[in-house]
């Protein structure tokens, strides 16, 4: 594992989307700042029965919140869920698992 992944697995993820037919997924910390490509079987799991928004599609256009997996036309494909929020309470967020 990388240095900078070690320390972006300590900053609890923000934002996940997640390509649902290939199940291939990129995780954003709280100012959509991708952290990277990839994630666990866990944090999709917990991101889609416990997520405070989700949207469809994915709208991060900056060349560096683009995932690497992402092709054109996957975009409608996707979908994007808010894993915490403002009002989530400490406890909860704790319960995130690591990206």
């Amino acid at each position: 594992m990388t240095k900078l992944r070690e320390i972006y697995r300590r900053i609890k993820p923000y934002y996940l989307v997640v390509h649902l037919a290939t199940g291939q997924a990129a995780v954003y910390d709280r100012k959509y700042q991708k952290m990277f490509d990839d994630t666990s079987s866990q944090l999709i799991n917990f991101a889609m029965n416990h997520h405070t928004q989700v949207q469809k599609g994915f709208g991060l256009t900056l060349p560096e919140q683009q995932p690497t997996w992402m092709k054109p036309g996957m975009e409608a494909e996707c979908i994007g869920y808010h894993v915490y929020s403002d009002a989530s309470s400490t406890r909860y967020i704790g319960e995130i698992p690591e990206g």
